[in-house]
Parts: structure tokens; C-alpha cells; sequence
């Protein structure tokens, strides 16, 4: 990208929120499997293996209101059936389509699949304030 030419702040602050679940999905113990994996028709954010359970995360970030430290709305709010429909097409397309990645992740076993849902709040200085976790959100 030209560095001249300005990113949209809703990408910086997606990014933010991302690379904080990616942390938190970390401390919590699971195997970080994928992110940021891109089609025309969508994206996955984190992919995550929860012991046996292959988990697809969508992050929602938004920015806290100054006044009162949290978003206009909520997050998972923005995670409407549309929005569910398009990231169920998209896991079926990652856990079907890319044939070399079932060489390379051979150790990769499981046994069921989840979508869970992450939100998380930053302040008007980028800082994350909180991270909320919706296990199993659709």
C-alpha cells in the first residue's frame, strides 16, 4: 500500500482487536491455527484449536465512548444471520478447499466445530480496555 495514501481507522483498530484475541486465544492455551484468511467474499478472523474442538472466532472491535469508557452498542450486536451465514460458507470453504494445508497441519485432529465471538473495546488512544468472549455464539 503507498504509504501516502491514509489506511481507515476501522481496519487499524480491527487489526488491534485481532492481534489482542490472538493473545488472549494464546493465554488461554489453544493452538492459534489461521487468521486474517482472506477470500473476495469474506474473511476468517482466528481459527483456534480448543482441545478437540476446532473453533472459528469473529473479532468485533469498536471504540469506547469518552464518556462513558464503553461502545455506543454492542459489539456481538453487529453479528447479525447474515454475517453468520456468510462465516459458516467461508469455514466450509477453509476446511474444504486447501488440500495442502491437511499435509502440513497432519497433527491437526478434532472432533467438533464452534463459531464463538469476540468483542473487544479500545479506547480513544487504541488501548484495549476489555475483551468480552461469547462461546458458541451461533
Amino acid at each position: 500500500m503507498d504509504p501516502a495514501v491514509k489506511r481507515d481507522p476501522r481496519h487499524t483498530i480491527g487489526a488491534i482487536g485481532e492481534a489482542a484475541v490472538r493473545e488472549h486465544v494464546a493465554a488461554l492455551k489453544w493452538l492459534l491455527v489461521d487468521y486474517n484468511v482472506r477470500w473476495r467474499d469474506g474473511e476468517l478472523d482466528v481459527i483456534a484449536l480448543d482441545r478437540r474442538t476446532l473453533v472459528f472466532i469473529e473479532v468485533k472491535t469498536l471504540r469506547a465512548r469518552h464518556s462513558t469508557g464503553r461502545p455506543a452498542f454492542s459489539p456481538f450486536e453487529s453479528i447479525g444471520l447474515r454475517k453468520q451465514g456468510q462465516l459458516r460458507r467461508l469455514a466450509r470453504r477453509w476446511l474444504s478447499e486447501d488440500l495442502r494445508r491437511q499435509h502440513r497441519d497432519a497433527e491437526l485432529r478434532f472432533e467438533s466445530i464452534r463459531f464463538d465471538a469476540f468483542a473487544v473495546t479500545v479506547d480513544r488512544d487504541d488501548v484495549v480496555t476489555s475483551i468480552e468472549h461469547l462461546e458458541d455464539a451461533f
